[in-house]
């Protein structure tokens, strides 16, 4: 079964000093996948475009985490600095599968030849599993935020550190 995927990636960063004290730090990073999986198979060309006999991957996954982070850094006295970040981070995941459908005029669930054996794919699964598993559609969206200050303070020959996140 042909599993072809994709993937695309990206970054980028920014730095500028605002003055011999304060400096700024930025960065992005951008990706987005999606591949065929073996999980789910056409065998018996059932679904729509599918041929008999020829095997087709239907089960795919799609991902999309995009990550941002920025930071300030300032040295407010020579013994003292302050580091200041935000951070975002979006995971966004989708993985459709093919519901269960009746693939025999006149009945009113799917068939599951030899009661599913192999859970995630296979041929004994029959022209197309509807193991549980695998055909359901699933996916996530989660976003977080973050905020980070920390207070460095050397003081003779030790140092301080403060901070919440």
């Amino acid at each position: 079964v042909s599993t072809p995927s994709s993937s695309d990636y990206g970054i980028g960063r920014l730095d500028h000093n605002f003055s011999d004290n304060w400096h700024f730090m930025g960065s992005v990073r951008y990706s987005e996948a999606t591949s065929l999986l073996n999980s789910q198979v056409d065998i018996g060309g059932l679904l729509k475009g599918n041929t008999l006999g020829n095997p087709v991957a239907i089960h795919s996954e799609s991902s999309q985490p995009h990550y941002f982070v920025a930071g300030l850094t300032g040295q407010i006295k020579p013994t003292l600095t302050n580091d200041l970040r935000f951070g975002y981070l979006r995971d966004w995941w989708w993985f459709p599968g093919v519901l269960p459908f009746p693939q025999v005029p006149g009945i009113v669930g799917a068939i599951e030849v030899a009661g599913g054996a192999s859970a995630y794919g296979g041929l004994l699964d029959g022209p197309v599993d509807m193991n549980t598993l695998v055909a359901r559609t699933q996916g996530g969206d989660a976003k977080s935020y973050q905020i980070r200050d920390d207070l460095s303070w050397n003081k003779g020959h030790h140092l301080f550190q403060f901070g919440g996140d």
